[in-house]
């Protein structure tokens, strides 16, 4: 068995002070985007009353959709500290930036494009969504718990079986609405058709509420991340010893005996890949190959420049 860590969705935003500005950001986001090898923009126009209409872009590689573009107004500050104030913002989102399919060639060499354009034209962008992975290749999900080391009070967690929650995932909690992300797993081959061999994927997804609160802080990050102790066990005794002493929340999840099957999110590779985004400004040389097993690890130096 092998663990990858992977980003898969991911969606970015710009915000800018006047329409103006977001309607010259967001057609030279356009032409970069649609001047990729592969790459072509579709665009819905959708009537919202008065004469006028709602742009909506769909990105597409070889045919695929890897990423949505939309556009819009809202508020932002508080009026308690006097400093509310009106932006119009330009989101981006990816739909997976990791499937273990060609697309990923795509949807990566997109993602970099755009921030390429906003870092040279010194335009600040802001992650608001974040789905962080851990690929367990070669792993089955009778061979694979997900569980939390401190339960949150704000926060209620499903009953523990071995058994997927919903379907084929697996979630940690249950759903509601003033969480700032969700955990689960499932089998990456049923979801992915074109995938010939067991993975399991552990994802964390961090939703706009986390952003609004930690903004990019790796900090923030990290410390929800290792707060899910992702276990890999082969013998089915033990994954039901532990599920049983789970329940009864009469287990450490950090001592030593559970730390043998324990899996961890490679936090360096997250930091750096989030560096980046910000902070790339030219085109590098990379080496991105399918599958994701192969990637070296990302530096400014050997990060991806997709050969599309």
């Amino acid at each position: 068995m092998e663990a990858i860590t992977n980003i898969d969705t991911i969606k970015i935003q710009i915000d800018r002070d006047d329409p103006l500005d977001q309607f010259q950001v967001l057609n030279g986001l356009v032409e970069v985007i649609g001047k990729l090898e592969s790459i072509f923009i579709r665009f819905i126009d959708k009537p919202i009353g008065m004469g006028r209409i709602y742009r909506e872009h769909f990105v597409f590689y070889k045919g695929k959709k890897i990423a949505g573009i939309t556009t819009g107004s809202c508020s932002v500050g508080s009026i308690r500290t006097n400093d509310l104030r009106r932006v119009w913002f330009i989101a981006i989102e990816y739909d997976g930036l990791f499937r273990f399919h060609d697309m990923d060639r795509g949807s990566l060499a997109c993602l970099l494009e755009v921030c390429i354009y906003l870092n040279t034209r010194a335009i600040p962008l802001r992650i608001t969504a974040l789905d962080i992975c851990l690929d367990l290749i070669g792993a089955k999900p009778s061979e694979v718990l997900v569980l939390v080391i401190e339960r949150l009070k704000r926060i209620k967690y499903h009953w523990v079986t071995g058994c997927p929650t919903y379907e084929n995932t697996t979630y940690v909690e249950i759903q509601s609405f003033n969480m700032l992300s969700q955990a689960y797993s499932y089998p990456k081959q049923i979801k992915d058709k074109w995938i010939k061999e067991d993975i399991v994927r552990f994802e964390c997804k961090f939703y706009q509420s986390f952003f609004r609160k930690h903004e990019n802080s790796i900090k923030a990050i990290a410390r929800t991340i290792n707060n899910y102790a992702v276990l890999y066990i082969e013998n089915p005794i033990v994954r039901s010893s532990i599920i049983t002493q789970y329940n009864k929340q009469s287990i450490d999840l950090t001592a030593k005996p559970i730390e043998r099957y324990r899996l961890n999110i490679d936090m360096d590779y997250v930091e750096e890949f989030i560096s980046m985004l910000m902070t790339i400004d030219e085109v590098f040389t990379y080496d991105l190959v399918a599958p994701a097993r192969d990637r070296v690890k990302p530096t400014n130096e050997t990060f991806f420049k997709a050969s599309i």
